[in-house]
C-alpha cells in the first residue's frame, strides 16, 4: 500500500474511533435545511489521488432517503454534526480497494461487499460536515493535521455506516 493511502486509512480509522463519541447539540432539522441549500463540494480529483473513485450512478439503487442518510451520519459523528456550519450530501458509486475492514452488520446486509471484501461501486451517500474544527493524529515529531470537513459514507442500499474520512 502506498504511504499516502496507508496514512489515509490509518487516519480514517483513528479519526472514527476518536471522534465518533460526543454530544450532539444540534437538531437534525437544522442539518437537513443546510443540506438542501448546499452545493456539491467533494474534490473527486483529490479523492482519486487517495485511491477513492467516485462515479455518478446510472440508476437509483437507494433504499434510504437523503434525510435518513443525514440522520445516520449525525448518529455516527454527533460531535461534527453538531459543529457543522453546513452539510452537503452526494449520492455516488464508490470504489475504494484499500479499505477492507467493515462491521459485521454492513457485511451481512451487503452481499457484494461481503463477497468482494472492499467497496467496488456500491451506491453510497457521502455526508460532508463542513465548517468543523477537527484535529487528526500524527507520529511523534510530525505536524498534527487539522481539517475543516468530515465525511461519513452510508451504504445507500442498507443504511449502514461504512466508514468516515477527512481529506480537507
Amino acid at each position: 500500500m502506498l504511504p499516502t493511502k496507508r496514512s489515509l486509512v490509518t487516519m480514517v480509522i483513528s479519526t472514527v474511533i476518536f471522534y465518533s463519541s460526543g454530544i450532539a447539540a444540534g437538531d437534525i432539522s437544522d442539518l437537513i435545511s443546510k443540506e438542501e441549500a448546499a452545493v456539491t463540494v467533494l474534490d473527486k480529483e483529490r479523492l482519486n489521488s487517495l485511491g477513492i473513485q467516485l462515479n455518478p450512478p446510472t440508476s437509483s439503487n437507494m433504499v434510504i432517503t437523503k434525510k435518513q442518510a443525514i440522520s445516520l451520519a449525525h448518529k455516527s459523528a454527533p460531535k461534527f454534526a453538531s459543529e457543522a456550519k453546513e452539510v452537503v450530501i452526494e449520492y455516488q458509486l464508490m470504489t475504494y480497494p484499500y479499505l477492507t475492514a467493515f462491521s459485521e452488520q454492513a457485511l451481512s446486509k451487503n452481499v457484494q461487499l461481503r463477497r468482494e471484501g472492499y467497496l467496488n461501486k456500491p451506491p453510497v451517500y457521502i455526508v460532508n460536515f463542513k465548517g468543523i474544527q477537527g484535529t487528526g493524529h500524527a507520529a511523534r515529531g510530525q505536524k498534527v493535521p487539522t481539517y475543516k470537513e468530515f465525511n461519513v459514507v452510508i451504504d445507500a442500499s442498507s443504511g449502514e455506516t461504512l466508514f468516515s474520512f477527512t481529506y480537507k
